[in-house]
């Protein structure tokens, strides 16, 4: 099994270091912060003082940092110490254009570069490897056993992009339901009662399960939804009682916006995940008219 090395031995890194020992993989980490290398030596860890002995100890390099910035400024002056044939495992959150910048300069050593930023925490994570099948090699093998998925997201750059999307969604769900936690609270209404209410129905989850029967074509479940009409009475009744408050809010004036477009178009009268169809239209505008 192939021996890794974990750049950045914070709650991400330490929790993966922690994961593969556990499955009997020889772990060596490197932390520019004292007490969190003792803190993995102490798991288990063999720990280096510097990222280049590191490099030409292990077969698979992981980096698990805080931002940007660090990636960049930490794989750029790695470079020139990563042994040829090293996979180069980068789980930070960055964007698909740092993962084309990156890989060019480890596979001039050499090394082969792959963007799998994660969700979660190992042994539970999700990793979302930015290509296709096949491109982890062997250490798919150990990954799967700390995982509870890898995501192969098709290309250089996926893993990034799917992460940010996912951040999109969840960011774009904690403001919604912050925003209405906040109203509820305003006019008086008992928390308990709204969580109970948002948690047992389908406010909590049906959102994003919705979207999925939609974008991969499950007719027998969009057709079970009600048609938009009824969505944009809900919204039309949601927005009075907003506006008759006077609380403001740019995410529920993105979604009346929408569902009030929808609903003077031919779909209507159609099963409401139908209306995401005219989503390219509204959202590419102004990319098409440029």
């Amino acid at each position: 099994m192939n021996t890794f090395g974990i750049i950045g031995l914070g709650r991400m890194g330490s929790s993966l270091a922690r994961a593969l020992l556990a499955q009997g993989v020889v772990v060596h980490g490197q932390d520019r912060d004292a007490d969190t290398a003792a803190a993995a030596s102490s798991d288990g860890v063999t720990v280096h003082d510097d990222p280049a002995s590191l490099c030409a100890a292990v077969d698979v390099l992981v980096t698990s940092l805080p931002t940007v910035d660090a990636v960049v400024s930490c794989l750029t002056e790695l470079a020139p110490h990563v042994r040829a044939g090293t996979l180069v495992l980068e789980t930070s959150t960055c964007a698909p254009e740092h993962a084309a910048a990156l890989a060019p300069v480890l596979e001039a050593r050499g090394a082969t570069f792959v963007d799998c930023p994660v969700s979660r925490k190992a042994p539970h994570m999700t990793m979302l490897v930015g290509g296709p099948p096949g491109v982890l090699g062997e250490s798919a093998a150990a990954l799967e056993l700390v995982s509870d998925d890898l995501v192969y997201c098709g290309r250089l750059g996926g893993g990034y992009a799917v992460k940010l999307l996912n951040q999109y969604v969840k960011y774009s769900r904690f403001l919604a339901a912050s925003e209405a936690l906040l109203f509820a609270r305003g006019e008086g209404l008992d928390a308990n009662a709204v969580l109970r209410g948002l948690l047992s129905g389908t406010g909590a989850e049906a959102g994003l399960g919705t979207a999925e029967e939609f974008f991969t074509g499950d007719r027998e479940a969009i057709e079970r939804h009600a048609p938009t009409d009824t969505i944009v009475k809900d919204v039309e009744l949601a927005r009075r009682m907003l506006g008759g408050a006077g609380f403001r809010s740019p995410t529920f004036d993105a979604l009346a916006e929408f569902f009030l477009a929808a609903g003077v178009t031919d779909l209507h009268d159609r099963p409401y995940p139908e209306s995401a169809s005219l989503l390219e239209a509204f959202r590419y505008a102004a990319r098409k008219d440029s």
